[in-house]
């Protein structure tokens, strides 16, 4: 089986979607540490 790009795009985009999720849900829990990290999460992009 072969992976092209697009493919590896798709796989570490989904893998990068998980993460802000898990982290939102635990800045939305009230956790300052994930907050702080989706906010540089948000400046890079």
């Amino acid at each position: 089986m072969e992976i092209d790009k697009q493919d590896m795009e798709q796989i570490s985009n989904s893998k990068a979607r998980k993460e802000t999720e898990k982290l939102q849900r635990k800045a939305s829990s009230g956790d300052k540490a994930a907050k702080r990290t989706l906010e540089k999460e948000k400046k890079r992009k």
